[in-house]
């Protein structure tokens, strides 16, 4: 992966998995890790993407974004919607605290 100055890494394709809009937050999943049984899971606030944006998200929607690692977890860094292709993976995959795999949540 590349660095830049910031510490940022990307970038990245991804597909949104869960919206919180009242808090100004989602959660992007990574789709191109061929391969990987459990992508990476970024976190994504409103303020990483251009304005109105966010409001705009859906399930699914397609993200090409930047991210780093932070005391935390992983954060998006910059996003913006991606109109390309990007690898299939399941959106209605996600994984628990624990790391136990959960289907269907929203």
């Amino acid at each position: 992966m590349r660095k830049d100055i910031s510490g940022a890494e990307g970038p990245f394709l991804g597909s949104v998995i869960r919206i919180l809009q009242d808090k100004g937050f989602a959660f992007v999943q990574r789709r191109d890790q061929p391969g990987t049984e459990r992508p990476d899971e970024y976190f994504l606030h409103r303020s990483g993407m251009p304005p109105g944006q966010f409001d705009e998200l859906v399930l699914g929607q397609s993200l090409k974004f930047t991210g780093k690692r932070t005391d935390k977890g992983l954060r998006v860094t910059e996003a913006e919607k991606y109109d390309g292709e990007v690898p299939q993976a399941d959106p209605l995959v996600s994984w628990d605290r624990e790391g136990r795999r959960e289907r269907g949540r929203r």
